[in-house]
This record gives C-alpha cells, structure tokens and sequence, in this order.
C-alpha cells in the first residue's frame, strides 16, 4: 500500500531498476556498433572502399540514442542536399536509345 510520502514496493523498484540496466545496456551496444562502423569508414577512407558512406551509415547507427550524432546526420543530409542543388544530379543514361552504346559507336558501325 503506498501513500503519500511512503516508497514504492520492493518488485516496483526492481522493475524499474531492470529498465535502466536494459536502457543503459542498451546505449552501450548502439555506441559500440556506431563508433566500430565509424571507424572502419575512417579507414576505408585511405583503403579501398566506400569510406564517406560507411561512417554515414555508424554515424546513423549512432543517431538512434545520441542526440549529437542525431544532429551531425542532420548537418550531413543538409550538406548533401545543397550539393545536390549546386551541382545537380549526374546524368546516368549514355544515350536516348537506352542501349548503353555511345554516340561513336554507333558512328563507327
């Protein structure tokens, strides 16, 4: 029976102390992964592979409980977005024949 001024059951305070062992637990694998992953885009930026999108990607994974890492997501979407608008969006198809042959090609033939 609890009233005023009186502490909570002894199975409420258990709950609520697994919840933060789960929660902190929790936040703990996320920086794990997301600071492992950011990482290895660190180095992949001086090996071969795809160094900007890797650390995007931890950095991302980081965003789910870190409020900073949220903002620096937002920061890197904005920045690529401007990108975008600046430069536009590359023009992937060679021709309009849609076969992949360029211009020359089919010149040549």
């Amino acid at each position: 029976m609890t009233g005023t001024g009186q502490t909570p059951p002894p199975g409420d305070q258990q709950r609520s102390a697994i919840r933060a062992i789960i929660r902190h637990t929790r936040r703990l694998i996320i920086a794990v992964m997301g600071s492992t992953v950011v990482l290895l885009g660190i180095a992949l930026l001086v090996l071969p592979g795809p160094g900007l999108a890797i650390i995007a990607l931890g950095v991302a994974i980081l965003a789910i409980e870190f409020a900073w890492a949220k903002r620096v997501l937002e920061r890197g979407k904005a920045a690529v977005e401007n990108v975008k608008k600046r430069f536009g969006t590359p023009n992937r198809k060679a021709n309009s024949s849609g076969s992949g042959h360029d211009v020359k090609d089919q010149e040549q033939k």
